[in-house]
């Protein structure tokens, strides 16, 4: 495990600001960490950075859609055209979690090979952990990071569409939609909101014997949107067809993004929801925190699993639970009044 108490923070943000990989790993692989230390230094680093004057604005673009529509392959090829036009490329990948070591399963750096090698873009797989289907808890601060490395471009890949893959778009400028040109039937079947959040919608795999099947899935998809509100009333949802083996629209692609981002109030009304979603988790963090605070004493930590026994066998109510793990952090950690007094003479 790598030492990050003795690492100086001014050092780690510099290795930041400068692109290094070296750092921008161990940046990213602090915030994951669960100990305690590691927490109170990542919480000083977002800290820092948030505080910083930022130079250059970093363009967040969701990318999601069902397991198998070709999100790595898309992210990979668009990521290297992105980079021929002197642009840097970071992505953010969410994994399933394996339920024994807890890390990423798909390992989206080996299908993004040729992307991750490159000097100009930084891949990171991040475990989804148990949140469903789609951002662990750490993505706000690790995208954070990558923001303040001045990325001119950074995507989060989705483990597939969900109904809590919607923090993604609130953590994201924009949100693109990955349809198989095959799915044409399944458009129906997909969550309504997911549609509505989406910015453009590509159709991929549109080379050799795809291309009649993508004309189709394309007309049902312009059916779909006329019943659908749109996301902002100053853009018009965009469908294009791609393919990762032929750069197939990746100019149009290219300059559909920068239209969208030359947009101000959208890119205000974007702000506005990270801001939302960023309070949101600052309470739940604040919670998990007094958490560990209440079970870091040994023998409260003992009277929890009792609590937890009680509590699952109905035995007493979680407002009771919560009132009995509180009493028993008092009663173990803090000293009585006179010890206290004795203390200070």
């Amino acid at each position: 495990m790598l030492n990050f108490v003795k690492m100086k923070l001014d050092t780690l943000v510099q290795g930041i600001i400068h692109k290094n990989r070296r750092y921008l790993s161990r940046a990213i692989t602090l915030v994951e960490s669960t100990h305690t230390a590691h927490k109170q230094m990542a919480g000083e680093l977002n800290s820092t950075l948030t505080g910083m004057k930022k130079l250059s604005h970093s363009k967040r673009i969701g990318i999601t859609g069902p397991p198998g529509v070709g999100k790595s392959s898309f992210i990979e090829a668009f990521g290297l055209f992105l980079l021929k036009q002197n642009y840097t490329v970071a992505v953010v990948a969410i994994d399933p979690s394996s339920k024994i070591s807890h890390g990423s399963i798909l390992g989206d750096k080996v299908r993004m090979y040729n992307l991750s090698i490159h000097p100009h873009a930084f891949v990171r797989p991040v475990p989804s952990g148990s949140m469903l289907g789609g951002v662990s808890l750490n993505t706000s601060h690790i995208l954070t990071i990558l923001d303040y490395a001045g990325f001119d471009f950074i995507f989060v890949e989705t483990v597939g569409v969900g109904q809590s893959e919607t923090m993604v778009y609130d953590l994201t400028d924009m949100f693109i939609h990955l349809y198989n040109p095959l799915s044409g039937d399944e458009i129906q079947g997909i969550k309504r909101g997911i549609m509505e959040l989406s910015d453009v919608f590509l159709i991929t795999k549109c080379d050799g014997n795809f291309i009649h099947e993508a004309l189709l899935t394309e007309n049902k998809l312009r059916n779909a949107l006329s019943f659908l509100r749109p996301t902002y009333k100053e853009w018009t949802t965009k469908i294009l067809r791609t393919s990762s083996v032929e750069n197939i629209n990746f100019d149009t692609l290219l300059e559909t993004i920068h239209h969208f981002f030359s947009i101000e109030s959208i890119l205000i009304q974007s702000k506005e929801r990270r801001h939302k979603l960023l309070e949101q988790q600052a309470v739940d963090g604040i919670k998990n925190t007094l958490m560990d605070i209440l079970i870091s004493d040994e023998c409260t930590r003992k009277e929890y699993t009792e609590i937890l026994t009680n509590l699952k066998n109905g035995k007493i109510s979680d407002y009771k639970a919560a009132r009995n793990l509180l009493d028993s952090y008092f009663k173990h950690s803090i000293p009585p009044k006179d010890m206290q007094q004795n203390e200070k003479a």
